[in-house]
């Protein structure tokens, strides 16, 4: 111990600028031990939060830099996710019900003691639906497409579209 006080004050002595270190040290020192005040932790953590915050929202731009915009992606993010997912639901529902919507059926059937039924169709279309059979088709039968399901046997007459007509349109059994 008394080896470390020597070369202390042999350091001490030999250059001013340690001197003068060391004296600035022994003064604060001092400041330190006249304050006797208890560090409080949790002041000290709510100081450097709100530095940290007003630093986020008003950053110092050094000249010749842009400034920075702050960045809403993350609370963002959840938002969109839930706008998508009722986007979906709503596309979902919605394709559901026109479906629906079309496909309200007419059906026909002709019973076990019939020998047989004639059936005139929207498009001018003839089905003779056989005992025990029966045939539906939508409301909406030969605007968009042609398509009936049907039960048992039959013998179908499709009309034909008017030879101007540019639009594809199919036939279907189901």
């Amino acid at each position: 111990m008394k080896r470390k006080c020597r070369l202390l004050c042999n350091g001490l002595t030999t250059s001013p600028e340690n001197r003068a270190l060391y004296n600035e040290l022994k003064s604060d020192w001092k400041i330190m031990e006249a304050m006797k005040t208890q560090f409080n932790v949790d002041n000290a953590w709510n100081k450097l939060h709100h530095r940290i915050v007003e630093s986020e929202e008003s950053p110092v731009v050094l000249p010749g830099q842009a400034r920075k915009v702050p960045s809403y992606r993350f609370f963002l993010t959840p938002v969109r996710i839930a706008a998508s997912i009722i986007l979906l639901a709503l596309l979902g529902t919605s394709v559901l019900f026109l479906n629906q919507i079309n496909w309200q059926k007419i059906n026909v059937s002709a019973n076990i003691s019939e020998r047989g039924k004639n059936i005139v169709l929207p498009d001018g279309s003839t089905v003779y639906l056989n005992a025990n059979s029966s045939i539906s088709y939508t409301k909406s039968f030969g605007k968009k497409s042609r398509e009936v399901k049907l039960q048992g046997e039959a013998f179908l007459r499709c009309r034909r579209i008017s030879p101007n007509h540019s639009a594809f349109m199919p036939i279907g059994l189901h």
